[in-house]
């Protein structure tokens, strides 16, 4: 299928659902543009709202994701035992302000699931360049993937593709502030 010019994959299967690519949106944040995909049942206009919350994300909450993503970085780069930092744009470590992360993820697609309520919620999915190393232990890399319901960030870590709501979200380390994990 081509949309906007652009060769996609459609639908894609995602555990036990599909994933249809609807269109482009360019997020602010990055000034890139990035596919919306959806499940079935997702109205244009709810697709519509979530793009406008992800363009329209509070400082506190992109602070949130930046938390996170720093603290996921950290873990990986332990748990891996790897020196990250020789393929990192910025080098992170405890001292690094956690917006300079936004350097060393890029975001690969918005992700929106049907609503069961009339909350607005949505994944953010990444690259981040920690996993851009390549040997043996990491031949298929995750990314990183975050969860956001009505403005605020309910799930960072690997890129499962979960949504916000989704029971399963407690069963996977999460980096998201208010979160502790216990490993």
């Amino acid at each position: 299928m081509l949309i906007n010019g652009q060769s996609i994959e459609s639908p894609r299967s995602y555990g036990d659902g599909e994933l249809i690519c609807r269109g482009w949106l360019t997020w602010k944040l990055y000034g890139k543009k990035i596919p919306v995909m959806t499940t079935r049942g997702v109205t244009p206009e709810y697709a519509k709202k979530c793009a406008r919350a992800l363009n329209g994300l509070s400082e506190e909450t992109i602070d949130a994701i930046c938390s996170g993503a720093k603290k996921y970085c950290l873990w990986y780069a332990e748990n891996m035992h790897r020196d990250i930092n020789s393929f990192m744009r910025v080098p992170i470590n405890e001292d690094t302000p956690p917006r300079d992360i936004l350097a060393d993820i890029a975001p690969k697609r918005l992700v929106i699931a049907a609503p069961d309520s009339d909350s607005v919620g949505f994944c953010i999915s990444f690259d981040c360049e920690w996993e851009n190393w390549n040997d043996m232990y990491n031949p298929n890399p995750f990314g990183l993937g975050v969860a956001i319901l009505d403005g605020k960030v309910v799930f960072v870590g690997t890129d499962m593709i979960f949504f916000p709501g989704d029971k399963n979200l407690g069963t996977f380390m999460n980096w998201a502030d208010g979160f502790e994990n216990y490993d």
